[in-house]
């Protein structure tokens, strides 16, 4: 989802014949916000078997793994929502002066900012998981590589009611850009035979940039609690193969046929409230009241140009 105004202003005055005043403000705002969900098995290299096509650059026909009790069935959700605003101010005064000399004076000054949108950061992931996966398979012979697994008896890949929270990060960054500048220039037209114009000037630029980093992350991929303090109906069921349409091995037998997905702040806010994920993380800390991470990376860089010019310009025949 994108919403993006750029409104423009232009204000233009003349007060006297050889005076020009002009100033100028832009506005430009980009909001992005992309939810994610996914089911997911992850490989370990354990007790594995596959196949090849021949080489000599062979690729894989198929991948299976097989563990012992306890290995997760993955249902994650994800939320990326960022803001990034532009403001932009200039202004020009431009003189037509006595004796062929023009003198104009820009100014400019512009910031440029990048946030999240909301109180849990700017790429955040949180994890579930139903643990019981026997055995599973990556399929590579059609053009969508087809995922599937079997689950030891008795363990319902479907059943709600076993969905266990596990580990989750909330990423937060922010980017700021200023830039201020200042320019006086001058044409002089001469009418002599060999010197035709006289360019002149002075150039100051003013650019700061700060650039911050910091997340909170809890490492629990086993499990931060029971399944029991989840409440089933916080999940919604979607079937999977149709959302591959037209692409061959959708619906290929033994592909993962369905998936829960969840609400990310509502999801969130529960595991907050019962586990502390972002007010006592294992990693990193928050702002109070949200999952906005303090900040442990800030770099801030200021570069100032310094620019006077003259140029002669000349004609012959």
């Amino acid at each position: 989802r994108r919403c993006c105004p750029a409104p423009q202003l232009v204000l233009q005055a003349k007060p006297t014949d050889s005076v020009t005043a002009t100033l100028d403000f832009t506005y430009s705002r980009h909001r992005v916000e992309v939810r994610d969900s996914s089911v997911g098995i992850w490989f370990n290299f354990g007790h594995t078997s596959s196949a090849w096509t021949d080489g000599p650059s062979a690729g894989p026909v198929f991948y299976t793994e097989r563990f012992p009790p306890g290995k997760d069935l993955s249902y994650s959700g994800a939320l990326t929502a960022n803001q990034t605003e532009n403001k932009s101010l200039g202004g020009n005064l431009t003189w037509d002066a006595p004796g062929g000399v023009t003198v104009t004076l820009d100014g400019h000054h512009s910031t440029a900012v990048s946030k999240p949108t909301n109180k849990y950061g700017s790429s955040t992931s949180i994890g579930n998981a139903i643990f019981g996966v026997q055995s599973q398979t990556v399929n590579f012979e059609k053009d969508l590589p087809v995922l599937s697994y079997q689950m030891y008896p008795g363990i319902d890949p479907l059943n709600a009611a076993l969905i266990t929270p596990t580990g989750n990060s909330f990423r937060n960054a922010y980017f700021r850009d200023e830039i201020n500048q200042a320019q006086l220039k001058g044409h002089y037209d001469h009418e002599g035979d060999f010197l035709d114009s006289i360019d002149f000037g002075f150039s100051y630029v003013n650019n700061k940039v700060r650039s911050a980093y910091g997340f909170v992350q809890n490492d629990t991929w086993g499990g931060i609690g029971p399944a029991s303090d989840i409440p089933d109906d916080l999940f919604t069921q979607v079937s999977v193969p149709d959302k591959f349409k037209g692409v061959a091995g959708a619906g290929t037998a033994g592909m993962i046929p369905a998936m829960y997905v969840f609400n990310f702040e509502t999801m969130a806010d529960l595991l907050q409230s019962k586990y502390n994920i972002c007010s006592r993380p294992q990693t990193g800390t928050a702002q109070a009241g949200t999952c906005l991470a303090n900040y442990t990376v800030d770099r801030r860089i200021t570069e100032k140009t310094i620019s006077p010019f003259i140029q002669l310009n000349a004609k012959f025949d």
